[in-house]
């Protein structure tokens, strides 16, 4: 019998965010497949909320116990966690979460698994200082295959990096998607139900996501 690809997904935790939702919806459905087994690796389990989904669904919830995001002491506990689970596939999300992963990786010399990263964002502040290119380049090269959410974010992502074209091929787009029978099975509200000065005739726009720079909320 055929031993089951072991998947390990790194994030900082499982709060309010895009990316841990993506990884609540993921998961579950991972696991669905006979040859495949889908964990979590947290850093911190401070204010979650997505995990209660994994764990009614039976997805492997852990968190390192240093619990301290910004601890230098994540690269070894991650390291070790990942060479006792023997993970195939290492999939990590978010900063300082993939610092720690790529580190790790640097570590593990055999039996070294494939390392992924998922780019979720067009946008942080370590980009407004130009130090932090040399140090990014060396995270990044942890990974054999970098994820953007979007294309915008893989452009601006290859422009901060000075990625030459050669080297391309271990950057690709694959777009958030979502599980669509959420939505499938559910009635909508009258719009006076959410407003009584609301009108049927009203057009009303709706957004899901934070306020925050990224979002563009002006263009709207």
């Amino acid at each position: 019998m055929n031993r089951k690809i072991k998947i390990l997904h790194i994030v900082n935790s499982l709060t309010w965010g895009g990316a841990e939702k993506l990884i609540e919806q993921m998961l579950p459905l991972l696991n669905e497949y006979n040859n495949v087994t889908a964990d979590v690796l947290l850093l911190s389990d401070k204010g979650n909320v997505f995990d209660k989904y994994l764990l009614e669904k039976r997805v492997q919830v852990e968190t390192v116990p240093i619990k301290k995001e910004r601890s230098l002491f994540n690269i070894f506990y991650i390291r070790s966690y990942i060479l006792k689970g023997e993970y195939d596939i290492v999939h990590a999300h978010l900063f300082p979460a993939f610092y720690w992963t790529s580190l790790a990786s640097k570590l593990i010399l055999k039996n070294k698994p494939k390392f992924l990263l998922t780019e979720h964002n067009t946008y942080n502040k370590r980009r407004n200082k130009i130090f932090f290119r040399v140090i990014e380049n060396f995270i990044y090269s942890g990974f054999d295959k970098v994820i953007s959410v979007s294309g915008e974010t893989q452009i601006k992502l290859l422009k901060w990096l000075s990625v030459k074209k050669e080297c391309y091929y271990r950057f690709t787009v694959i777009e958030n998607g979502i599980n669509i029978e959420h939505f499938a099975k559910v009635s909508g509200y009258k719009k006076s139900e959410l407003d009584p000065c609301l009108k049927g005739s009203d057009k009303l726009i709706c957004m899901a996501g934070s306020f925050s720079k990224q979002k563009d909320q002006l263009t709207l």
